[in-house]
């Protein structure tokens, strides 16, 4: 559990904690099932019993990937299919005194991303660096010669998967969740709440757990990461705007026609990236 516990962090924490008591206490009806769990109390060995029967769970799944690729082995498939595999998101597990996802922690946001290319030669590369569940999509396409629509966010990481090249590994990752916004690198964390009078902040090499929100000690630099943030989200909107979806294969008008160097049209469309460890 944090230091200072749920009372140190912003109130969507406490909410979250005490909606997961009862699975019909959100809002409005219905109810989300019996998926209710209350962690008031609970020692270090119930903690550890039920993350045993999640990574059962886990174990499982990798079990059933397996019968997958042992069957395209023996069909003799195996070197002729792209396989990705990665998640739609984490599970706190107790961490925060929190139970599943709907917040910016690391342990929701951070997921598998596993992939093996047709016919790579490569074998077992592990790549720490960040990655996008966005960037999937572009990858995909170039892998299959098809032209990019200059809408989507994200970039391809094909050569990055190749080894040719990390010029796509991105600075910056973006999350976003109803309200609530988030950027990450790998030093830090921001999280904006929209319309509320709070955020947060983390050192994530000196405090990984995020116990130490930073907001009110580095305003400046909140303020600075809030720019970027808001600038990446309007861009974001812009290039995926309504005006451009019917038009050839997602490509913006360029606007205004006098502008040569305008750098919207030139960068390729490559913004937004959701939080992924590959």
């Amino acid at each position: 559990f944090d230091k200072g516990g749920l009372d140190a962090k912003p109130p969507q924490y406490k909410r979250h904690m005490e909606s997961c008591l009862n699975s019909t206490a959100w809002d409005r009806q219905p109810s989300h099932g019996s998926w209710a769990i209350d962690l008031r109390g609970k020692s270090e060995e119930d903690l550890k019993r039920m993350r045993r029967h999640y990574y059962a769970e886990i174990t499982q799944i990798d079990e059933q990937i397996g019968f997958i690729l042992d069957t395209l082995a023996d069909r003799e498939m195996i070197d002729d299919t792209l396989i990705i595999f990665t998640c739609d998101h984490g599970d706190n597990l107790g961490d925060h005194e929190l139970m599943y996802k709907w917040l910016m922690t690391d342990q929701a946001i951070r997921i598998p991303m596993i992939v093996r290319l047709p016919g790579a030669e490569r074998g077992d590369t592990i790549d720490s660096e960040l990655f996008s569940h966005i960037d999937i999509g572009p990858t995909l396409l170039e892998m299959l010669d098809i032209e990019i629509p200059h809408r989507l966010d994200g970039t391809s990481n094909l050569d990055r998967f190749l080894g040719r090249s990390n010029s796509s590994v991105p600075k910056t990752v973006y999350c976003e969740d109803n309200y609530i916004l988030m950027t990450r690198t790998n030093t830090q964390k921001y999280i904006h709440y929209a319309g509320q009078p709070y955020a947060e902040l983390y050192d994530m090499e000196n405090d990984p757990w995020e116990e130490t929100n930073l907001i009110d000690e580095r305003p400046d630099e909140a303020q600075h990461i809030r720019s970027e943030l808001f600038d990446w989200l309007l861009v974001s909107r812009y290039e995926g705007s309504l005006s451009q979806i019917g038009t050839p294969n997602g490509k913006r008008r360029i606007w205004p026609q006098n502008h040569p160097d305008d750098p919207y049209v030139l960068h390729g469309g490559s913004h937004g990236n959701n939080v992924v460890k590959l």
